[in-house]
């Protein structure tokens, strides 16, 4: 996965000394921030494995019945996680 943020972070990583690298991160653990713990990110990205969709959607024009959809979610969160 490369995302500008990614490509921004390996860039400056690559340009910096071990102790600017050090003293940076020295600065961010003293803000002492606190992500969420991985059970709890996990649990973010999960959806339910079957979702019905029990109403027709408005302005749709199609052969399908889209009160009879089912559409299945969930299991691609875990690979999104990864």
């Amino acid at each position: 996965m490369n995302t500008p943020m990614l490509s921004k972070l390996r860039e400056h990583l690559a340009t910096i000394s071990k102790e600017q690298f050090r003293a940076e991160w020295k600065a961010i653990e003293a803000l002492n921030l606190q992500g969420p713990s991985y059970e709890e990110f996990i649990k973010s990205l999960s959806l339910p494995k079957t979702i019905a969709v029990t109403e027709p959607i408005a302005g749709v024009s199609s052969d399908f019945d889209f009160e009879k959809i089912m559409v299945s979610a969930g299991e691609n969160s875990y690979a999104l996680a990864a």
